[in-house]
This record gives structure tokens, sequence and C-alpha cells, in this order.
């Protein structure tokens, strides 16, 4: 069957969504993409593409408010990237979502 594919979904099985994790707007200064992988329930991926902007408090930041929509910091990993992932057909999903409900 089909699923939200803008649903992340914790640990404790309640769901929060992509909208749910946007960031302050300043924060969108800071960097130059941003992109959630999630391929098991309660672990999320953060993938980010950092500019010159970017400081260490940014990235505290960013783990405390993701650890905080996940509640669980353990759950939530950032990861910096040089490029975020396309589908085949050239489309941008912010969510990639391959979780087994």
């Amino acid at each position: 069957g089909r699923w939200d594919k803008s649903l992340i979904y914790r640990k404790d099985g309640t769901t929060t969504s992509v909208t749910a994790m946007n960031l302050h707007s300043e924060m969108y200064e800071h960097i130059d993409g941003l992109q959630y992988v999630q391929e098991e329930k309660g672990k999320l991926r953060v993938l980010v593409i950092k500019n010159d902007n970017f400081t260490i408090e940014d990235e505290i930041y960013m783990i405390e408010h993701h650890a905080n929509a996940m509640r669980d910091k353990d759950s939530v990993t950032i990861e910096y990237v040089d490029r975020l992932i396309y589908q085949p057909n050239g489309k941008f999903m912010p969510l990639i979502s391959i979780v087994n409900l």
C-alpha cells in the first residue's frame, strides 16, 4: 500500500512531518541544502550542504532541533555532503523514506 512520504517515524511509533522539522529561517543562510533520509523507524539521517557561514553553533542547533523533534538524541545523525540525492527522473524529495511499516 501507499503511505505518506512526508512522515518521519519515531522509535515509539509516533510520527512527525517534514514541515515540523523546519529550521529557523536564518539557519537557511548558513546551508546550501538539506534533505532527510529515513531507512528505519526511529533513525533519521539529515544530509546538509554547509556553506561558509556555517558554525559549530549551527551544528549544535541542528542536532538539538532534530533530536527534539524525534524525541531522542540518539536517533539523529547529521551528515555533511557535497550534494543531495535526486530521483532518477531528476526530482528532488525533501524526505527519502524506505521505512517498512
